[in-house]
C-alpha cells in the first residue's frame, strides 16, 4: 500500500529510517572490507604459487613442498599445471 505524502513523521518512523540508513552504511563498509580481503588472499595465493613454481623449477621434490607448505600433493600438481 503506497504511503500518503501527507503522513506525519513520527519519532518511531524517524528512528527506523535512521537505523536503516546506518545498517546500509555498515553493510557497504563490510562489503568493501570483504573485497579488500579477497584481493589480498588472491595476491597471497599468486605469490605462493609463484614460489612453488620456482621450487619445482629447482627440482625440489613435491613431497618436500608438501611438508613445507602444508598443501597436498594433488594441490601442488594443480599449481604446477596452472589449474585453479
Amino acid at each position: 500500500m503506497p504511503r500518503d505524502s501527507a503522513t506525519t513523521v513520527t519519532p518511531d518512523l524517524l528512528t527506523a529510517v535512521t537505523a536503516l540508513a546506518e545498517a546500509e552504511r555498515n553493510l557497504t563498509e563490510q562489503l568493501q572490507a570483504l573485497s579488500r580481503a579477497r584481493a589480498a588472499r588472491h595476491d597471497a595465493h599468486a605469490h605462493r604459487d609463484a614460489l612453488i613454481h620456482a621450487e619445482l623449477d629447482r627440482n625440489v621434490p613435491v613431497v618436500e613442498l608438501c611438508k613445507v607448505t602444508g598443501l597436498t600433493r594433488a594441490r601442488i600438481y594443480q599449481i604446477r599445471e596452472n589449474k585453479p
